[in-house]
């Protein structure tokens, strides 16, 4: 199996970056716990929101808080069967076979907004060739040089043309989304993550 997340916290300095380091730390740990004891690593998404809201957020009413977006999936490579769980994230897109697109809508809200939620698991199965591509909102949001977004449009039309492999289409859309921006300063973090199942 291969286990891959992508997410996006609340804010854009330090105490971000350090939250980050602490949600990818938590969730590889609790995964792992889970998967020697025979339970899904997915689950590992419940343990750290409850750790997040008990440990890390304000109780003296500060509406403050830190919260994080996510996409966790486990694929197992044999045969293409994808678990994932998506916590508030942008929904990613399954290129199938065909050329269709569909989105993985979330499963449950962010993390770290409240305590004891349920994170539903849902499941795809990715047939040979087909794709799923993953990215931050620092993609469809990245400013361009008039102020305008790059928006959610323009990624579906360099998705929709024909790529032979990830690597090419992150090149397509790296090289479109660098074309928009220009020498606008960067507004948000950019991230993508783009797998192509290849095997029989």
């Amino acid at each position: 199996t291969l286990a891959f997340i992508i997410a996006d916290v609340s804010g854009k300095d330090v105490s971000a970056a350090l939250f980050m380091a602490l949600i990818r730390t938590l969730l590889r740990v609790f995964a792992e716990q889970a998967g020697s004891s025979g339970t899904s690593p997915l689950h590992a998404v419940e343990v750290v929101n409850n750790y997040i809201v008990q440990h890390h957020q304000s109780r003296d009413g500060d509406a403050r808080c830190m919260f994080a977006t996510l996409f966790f999936g486990v694929l197992d490579t044999s045969n293409g069967q994808m678990d994932y769980v998506n916590a508030g994230h942008n929904p990613p897109l399954v290129v199938r076979a065909s050329g269709n697109l569909e989105k993985i809508r979330a499963t449950g809200p962010a993390v770290g907004f409240m305590e004891n939620i349920s994170y539903r698991e849902g499941r795809v199965i990715l047939a040979p060739s087909e794709t799923i591509v993953l990215y931050t909102d620092g993609v469809t949001e990245a400013v361009g040089s008039d102020r305008s977004f790059y928006t959610y449009e323009r990624l579906l039309k360099n998705i929709e043309q024909p790529f032979a492999t990830s690597s090419v289409l992150l090149e397509r859309i790296t090289s479109d989304l660098d074309s928009h921006v220009n020498d606008a300063p960067a507004s948000d973090d950019v991230t993508m993550l783009i797998l192509k199942r290849i095997g029989s």
